[in-house]
Parts: C-alpha cells; structure tokens; sequence
C-alpha cells in the first residue's frame, strides 16, 4: 500500500469519527503510517460531518485527504462534501437507502438485525474493508475491541464482521 484517503461522511450522530478511529486503529496495528482528521458543525447531531484517514506505508506529507480513494457515505450531505474529490477508480459505499451513486450497503439494516443499530458505521467499514482487502479483518477486529466500550463492543464486532461478509460478497 503506498497511500489509502478514506472519507467517512454523513451527519453528526452517526458515529463518522469513531469508524474513523477504528480504521486509523486498525492501519497502526497493521504496521503503516497513518493520520486522521475531522470536521463537523457546531450542534452535535444532524449537521453534515466528515472523518478522514490517510494511510500509507510511508510518512505522511498532507494528513488531510484530498483524492479520496473510498468514502463510505452514511447519509447524503456528509457525501456531498467529497463527491467531487474522489480520485479516479475511488470506491463509493453507500448506505442502500440513499440512493447515492456507487455501491449500496444495507448497513442500518444489517446493524438492526444484529441487535446494534448504532453500528451502521461499523458495518460500511467492515464492507470496506471486504470488498477492498486493504486491511486485515483480524487487525479491523483487534481496533473494534480495543476501542469499543464495553456494553458495545460485541455489536461493534459483529456489524464489522457483517460488513466485511457483504463486502466479501460483491468484490
């Protein structure tokens, strides 16, 4: 892997941050350079919001993305912020219910069956990561529990392994 520019994008609530954390986690345990950023608005639900990772076998220049080679988009307006920064061949997962462009992922869906429906999130990643084979699920798996608190964290695990079976799924 040379370099990785994930975007996670959707609105406040949804949890953009805390997959972004897993998967800049996740990168670390895997050996590679990685830096993470993050904007949202000012009230903590519902306004667009947004969390990079920038991955990369070597250090990082610019720790923000610029050409996106994935955004996993939870709700349209945090996507419509990178829409026109995607690199060319970037991999677009989406929330199925939206409607985006790219690949639809029942992500909510699949989190509410599994009895986690705050872990839609962790199940765009888990799909990510399926369908891309950029990280190991092990080490994506090893992020989930370390960061997880406690009463979340079997859900957290089980939409990630959810999503990397979708994920497995279409590539």
């Amino acid at each position: 892997m040379d370099v990785r520019e994930i975007v996670i994008a959707g609105v406040g609530g949804q949890g953009t941050v805390f997959a972004a954390r897993i998967l800049a986690h996740a990168a670390l345990i895997a050996g590679h350079h990685v830096a993470q950023s993050a904007s949202y608005g000012a009230e903590a639900r519902g306004t667009p919001a947004w969390a990079g990772v920038v991955i990369s076998s070597n250090p990082i220049v610019f720790p923000y993305p610029q050409h996106c080679d994935a955004v996993l988009a939870l709700a349209a307006p945090g996507y419509r912020l990178w829409e026109d920064r995607l690199a060319p061949g970037a991999v677009v997962l989406a929330e199925e219910a939206l409607g985006l462009p790219g690949i639809g992922v029942p992500a909510a869906r699949l989190a509410q069956e599994l009895g986690a429906p705050q872990a839609a999130n962790l199940v765009l990643l888990g799909a990510l990561l399926g369908y891309t084979g950029w990280l190991a699920r092990d080490v994506a798996a090893e992020a989930v529990a370390a960061l997880s608190p406690e009463r979340f964290r079997a859900g957290n695990l089980a939409a990630l392994e959810a999503g990397w079976r979708y994920g497995r799924s279409i590539a």
